[in-house]
């Protein structure tokens, strides 16, 4: 089977699901599926085909160049990528007629105008978006880009939406992004539950022997992920306020427009020595925090759609300490693979990384089932299974 690969993410980004499109093209090749890669991108990309993005534009002109390389590469099915940013959904609602489409969504920014899943009460949203979103004031346009921008692109979002009931086939990564896609119109038997996986080795190869167990560092705690509020990260330095008495240092990998606040708050509590901001990691670098690193903690305020960031902890055999809300609940098991937190509660989520600081062993054996779990539910082969499988019904016979 022949596979075109569309995507909008540069190869030079450290993002979780850059890593993870990389891997699974990786996957595929392995298989004997050749995969030809599509980006949209303003400016060409090594190794890759190139349309640049019609972003809230008609889009003509990127439908015209996508119809020319379907014409030249002849693949069997077109797996897109969340591409909402890059293409039009002029694209969704044309391509299916001229190919098998599978659109793997990755997470829910389609599904909500604040791209959280967050009421502006800092709750978690359950409502289909539309005009609800108006009426209660959760989303009022004007405070992202400004009014004519932002109206501009709720309109660009209903469209969206009607265009995705196109798409004959959605693969999503965890029960609660197809339940969100159900309740915004979808089908139940268009969308199928695959989850994400990780790499057996830490160079992002499918292949490879394992990666060796390494002791962690005592008291050591990671945060990844991009600095925006909704990771959590204030309130994983508000939790490390009430540990005052026990030994704990901190690594933070990743950037965003918080990073700023987040240094005048270590400077203003004199954390110097013991918070160290490392910016944003390639994969390997990242690989070695994990190593390093006695607990993992995942603070996320939105419900995340999988959260790669906590099974890349598993793998290292890191244990997890995180809310339990969206995708999450699939693999982070309270006592299993690390421990749940009251959701927002800077107060819960201190003991409970207090109670893995202070028992070493326990959090070894919460990173060994975590690893268990990832070889048994999480692997590439499992993934490849499924992907296989779906794919296999959409090819042409």
């Amino acid at each position: 089977m022949k596979l075109l690969v569309l995507h909008d993410k540069p190869h030079h980004e450290m993002g979780g699901m850059t890593r993870f499109i990389a891997a699974q093209n990786t996957l595929f090749g392995e298989a004997g599926w050749p995969v030809t890669e599509v980006i949209c991108t303003p400016l060409p990309q090594p190794k890759a085909l190139h349309v640049p993005p019609s972003g809230r534009r008609i889009g003509l002109r990127a439908l015209r160049q996508l119809r020319e390389l379907l014409s030249q590469q002849r693949p069997d099915v077109l797996l897109v990528h969340s591409v909402y940013y890059a293409l039009s959904p002029l694209v969704l609602q044309t391509l299916p007629a001229h190919i098998p489409l599978v659109y793997v969504l990755h997470d829910v920014t389609p599904l909500c105008p604040r791209m959280t899943r967050l009421r502006r009460d800092g709750g978690i949203c359950q409502r289909r978006q539309g005009l609800d979103c108006l009426t209660s004031a959760c989303y009022q346009p004007g405070q992202q880009h400004g009014l004519l921008s932002d109206l501009h692109g709720l309109a660009m979002r209903a469209w969206q939406m009607r265009a995705a009931q196109a798409v004959r086939q959605w693969v999503v990564p965890s029960q609660y992004l197809k339940e969100l896609l159900c309740t915004h119109g979808i089908a139940s038997n268009r969308v199928a539950v695959i989850p994400h996986f990780v790499t057996h080795g830490e160079d992002g190869g499918a292949g490879g022997a394992g990666i060796k167990p390494t002791p962690a560092s005592p008291s050591r705690l990671l945060f990844a992920g991009r600095l925006v509020p909704e990771k959590g990260i204030h309130c994983l330095l508000d939790a490390l306020q009430h540990l005052h008495d026990i030994p704990w240092t901190l690594h933070i990998a990743g950037d965003g427009p918080e990073q700023a606040r987040i240094q005048a708050t270590i400077d203003q509590r004199g954390w110097g020595q013991r918070v160290r901001c490392l910016g944003a990691l390639d994969a390997r670098a990242l690989a070695q925090q994990y190593q390093q690193a006695a607990v993992v903690a995942m603070p996320s305020l939105i419900p995340e759609s999988f959260g790669m960031v906590g099974l890349e902890a598993m793998h290292h055999r890191r244990p997890v300490v995180g809310f339990a809300s969206g995708g999450m609940t699939e693999w982070l098991r309270h006592g299993v693979s690390g421990l749940v937190a009251d959701w927002g509660d800077p107060q819960s989520l201190a003991l409970a990384l207090r109670q893995l600081i202070m028992q070493p062993q326990y959090a070894s054996l919460l990173g060994q089932q975590g690893y268990a779990l990832v070889l048994q539910e999480f692997s590439p082969e499992r993934h490849l299974q499924g992907m296989q499988a779906l794919l296999n019904t959409m090819a042409p016979s």
